[in-house]
């Protein structure tokens, strides 16, 4: 069956907000063709959805005969599974990139089920086509991934990750307000006067050899100002990270969070 979307308004949900989800299906009943929803909500703060919520979205999409497109393109790989999606749903469409390429080469992919969309092959950006050599380097990689479990081993590693980080909140939390992720796709949201020093706290870390990214759903327009998160540091290590590096990775997060608090304590002073 062919099924072609042409997006006539895009309307934003409040990710995770039930209520909201339930409202904005009402006030679009009839016309709604697609939803895009990301597994984690990555760019928006790393925040995750409750159960209750995902099990609504795919039955209020299921009433509407809307396709469900999942965008793995910054989550997938990172969660302790290909997708972070909850593994109970079948969404129709799934976009992949950034971790696709294994830090080796820009690589997308697009995955439809053929019963639900009608896609030609080869849209889209060439640039990230894959081409038989990086498509190779991609298989290959996914067997490596599952051979050495590399996904369980994630999932416990986060585990562990996400607790060591928790206990950080009573210790800054003039600095950190929450710890929030799943697998090595964690999050810290920032707290209080640091809530948009997210560059300063980002560049601090880097001193002290952390790789992380800014969040900004501070900015984000389209939620209600009180439901909005602070700025968030991203920290996604890659899956084969060692124990020795994550027990180094605590050490300079803890000297550069104390150097964070000395400096605001300074500049109080």
């Amino acid at each position: 069956m062919s099924y072609t979307l042409k997006c006539e308004e895009p309307v934003f949900l409040q990710y995770g907000d039930v209520e909201n989800l339930r409202s904005r299906f009402a006030d679009y009943k009839g016309r709604i063709r697609a939803i895009s929803v990301e597994g984690i909500l990555g760019d928006g703060g790393v925040i995750t959805a409750s159960s209750e919520w995902w099990s609504e979205l795919f039955k209020l999409a299921k009433e509407e005969d809307a396709r469900i497109i999942d965008d793995e393109i910054l989550t997938g790989f990172r969660t302790g599974a290909m997708l972070a999606l909850p593994k109970n749903l079948s969404p129709d469409c799934i976009t992949l990139g950034k971790a696709l390429g294994f830090g080796l080469f820009p690589m997308s992919a697009v995955v439809w089920r053929n019963d639900r969309l009608s896609l030609r092959a080869g849209i889209g950006v060439r640039t990230f086509n894959a081409r038989p050599f990086q498509a190779a380097v991609v298989n290959a990689g996914i067997e490596i991934i599952q051979g050495r479990e590399l996904f369980k081993r994630s999932t416990h590693i986060g585990s562990k990750l996400l607790e060591e980080l928790s206990s950080l909140l009573t210790l800054y939390p003039t600095i950190l307000k929450a710890i929030r992720g799943k697998g090595l796709f964690i999050g810290l949201e920032l707290n209080g006067t640091f809530a948009r020093r997210g560059r300063m706290v980002r560049d601090t870390l880097l001193r002290h050899g952390i790789l992380t990214e800014i969040e900004s759903g501070i900015f984000n327009r389209k939620v209600p100002k009180e439901k909005r998160v602070n700025e968030t540091i991203r920290i996604t290590p890659p899956l084969t990270i060692s124990d020795e590096s994550i027990a180094d990775a605590m050490h300079a997060l803890k000297l550069a969070l104390v150097e964070i608090s000395n400096a605001s304590a300074t500049s109080v002073a």
